[in-house]
């Protein structure tokens, strides 16, 4: 019973650990490489340049979203599918565009 107990405290204390970087990002933001953008920046036609440049750079590593409303979660653009805990933890340190 204790091993038990002791399993699920570290598995609570993974999953609070590895979402930290996901939840520093604000909602209604597009995750492309290691820049973050709001969406009222992506609606901006002056930026779409630098848009343009950071998707070409991203290759074909996923994009990564989450919309109030729609995306309650981060989910891969392509895949539509919700990233998981392990994506999550994985997005690199992100410059914020909003």
């Amino acid at each position: 019973m204790r091993k038990k107990a002791i399993s699920s405290l570290i598995l609570v204390f993974l999953f609070l650990f590895s979402s930290v970087a996901g939840a520093a990002i604000p909602n209604n933001t597009v995750i492309i490489g290691e820049s973050a953008y709001s969406t009222d920046y992506l609606m901006n036609s002056a930026n779409l340049p630098a848009i343009q440049t950071a998707i070409d750079a991203n290759g074909d590593n996923p994009i990564y979203y989450q919309l109030d409303g729609q995306a309650d979660n981060w989910t891969d653009i392509m895949s539509s599918q919700p990233a998981t805990i392990a994506q999550i933890a994985a997005f690199p340190v992100v410059t914020y565009y909003a």
